[in-house]
C-alpha cells in the first residue's frame, strides 16, 4: 500500500512514515477491538526510497512586523496574535475572552473545522504572556466589536470561530502579495516562535 501511494503521489519519507504511523494505529486498534486477530501488518514494512523532506519556513520578526504594516483589521490582529503568541492555528481558532485577562492568554481548546476539542498537547494548555503590541491590538480589536467579556476573541458574524483559511485566501494573501512579501501559511508563525525560544 505504501508503494502503490509512493508511486501515484509525490510524497516525502517524513509523510510516508506519518501515512505508515496511522496505518499502524488503525490496525492496533482493530486488534483491540477483536477485528484483527492476526499480528499489526504494519510492524515489518520499511519506507522505501522517496524525496527528503522540504525545508519548513518560519517567518522572521522583520517580516511579521512588515506584514503587520500592510495588513487591514481584523487580519493583522490574528497575525500579531500568531506571531506573537506562537499558538497552533486550530489554538487560534479557539481563543476566547473569557481567557485573556490583559497580561497573559490562557490556551484552554482548540477547534478544527466545527469541532472544538482540547489543544493538541497537555502542556499547550497553559498561559501566554502578552507583550505590550499584542495587548495594544487585542484591546483595538475589542473595543471594535463592542467590548464583549465572553465568547471567541476571532468569530464570525455568527459568533463562531472565524476561518483562518479563508481569511488567509481572502485577505492575508492578496495584501501580502501587493506588498511582495512571502506567505508560508499560519504554522510559520509558530516555527518563528520555537526558534526564537530555542535560540
Amino acid at each position: 500500500m505504501l508503494q502503490t501511494i509512493a508511486r501515484q503521489e509525490d510524497l516525502s519519507r517524513t509523510t510516508l512514515g506519518h501515512i505508515k504511523h496511522f496505518l499502524s494505529g488503525v490496525f492496533r486498534y482493530a486488534r483491540r477491538q477483536g477485528v484483527l486477530h492476526n499480528p499489526n501488518p504494519m510492524h515489518d514494512v520499511e519506507i522505501h526510497k522517496a524525496r527528503p523532506a522540504g525545508e519548513t519556513c518560519a517567518y522572521s520578526l522583520e517580516e511579521e512586523n512588515q506584514m503587520l504594516a500592510v495588513l487591514p483589521e481584523l487580519a493583522a490582529t490574528v497575525v500579531a496574535t500568531a506571531a506573537f503568541t506562537g499558538a497552533r492555528k486550530g489554538e487560534l481558532r479557539g481563543l476566547t475572552w473569557e481567557n485573556y485577562d490583559g497580561s497573559e492568554i490562557r490556551v484552554m481548546q482548540s477547534v478544527w473545522r466545527s469541532h472544538v476539542d482540547e489543544p493538541k498537547r497537555p502542556k499547550s494548555k497553559a498561559a501566554i504572556p502578552v507583550i505590550a503590541p499584542l495587548k495594544a491590538q487585542l484591546g483595538r480589536h475589542r473595543a471594535r466589536c463592542g467590548n464583549p467579556q465572553r465568547g471567541f476573541i476571532f468569530s464570525n458574524e455568527r459568533g463562531k470561530p472565524m476561518n483562518l483559511e479563508s481569511l488567509a485566501i481572502d485577505v492575508v494573501r492578496p495584501a501580502l502579495k501587493r506588498a511582495k512579501l512571502p506567505w508560508y501559511g499560519w504554522h510559520a508563525f509558530r516555527r518563528a516562535s520555537l526558534r526564537i525560544c530555542t535560540d
